[in-house]
């Protein structure tokens, strides 16, 4: 059994990428597969940096199948058997698009509009200051973002995420995502400069993260 370093990751292993590469899976059977980058990493010598080895345990979170054409984001590392993917998360894009910009077409699970549903355009006023985590909410996400903890004081906190959301409420907060401890899928607060797993909602405040996990 692999130990862990206080990073988080299998001490016989070392991130090479600083930030998390776009590609495709080339082949999977529920435990193994090949990820391929839509753009060849540098700087691996030998390696041409055009394939590498995922296994079911980098995968997250735990349990998603990838089949093969899946779209993901991942982090390459180098370990004793070489380079391989790790963090391994689907891709979608998550991000509803400006206004007027995006046809409303097919089907989806609100019964008409486009992927993600029927474009939600928030009717309360920008001064309307109510705020918490109970107020009604809408999700806007299909699949989990990954960002990273910016921000962490008592029950609730921010997270930038990696990716900027195009969203009529993104602009707010400098595009961090709001955060409580309700949403936090674990007994402990996250650390700020911890990379989480989460889904987005929208409510009269803002955008919020749930279903917030630990990303490695």
């Amino acid at each position: 059994v692999s130990s862990v370093s206080n990073t988080g990751l299998p001490s016989s292993r070392q991130r090479v990428t600083a930030t998390r590469l776009r590609g495709v899976i080339e082949s999977w059977d529920g435990v193994n597969g090949w990820v391929r980058p839509h753009q060849p990493v540098p700087n691996l010598g030998a390696h041409k940096g055009q394939l590498f080895c995922l296994h079911a345990q980098d995968v997250l979170p735990s349990g998603v199948e990838l089949p093969s054409g899946c779209e993901v984001t991942f982090f390459v590392y180098r370990g004793s058997a070489g380079f391989g993917a790790e963090s391994c998360i689907a891709y979608k894009s998550t991000q509803l698009g400006p206004a007027n910009t995006r046809a409303v077409t097919g089907t989806s699970r609100g019964g008409g509009g486009d992927l993600y549903g029927p474009r939600w355009e928030p009717s309360w006023p920008e001064t309307w200051r109510e705020s918490g985590p109970d107020l009604p909410r809408k999700r806007v996400t299909e699949t989990a973002l990954c960002g990273e903890v910016v921000e962490w004081s008592g029950q609730h906190g921010w997270i930038q995420p990696e990716e900027a959301l195009e969203h009529p409420l993104a602009k707010r907060r400098r595009g961090r995502i709001y955060v409580h401890g309700r949403d936090v899928q674990s007994k402990e607060a996250p650390e700020v400069g911890a990379l989480v797993l989460f889904q987005v909602y929208a409510d009269s405040s803002g955008l919020g993260a749930e279903e917030v996990f630990a990303s490695a």
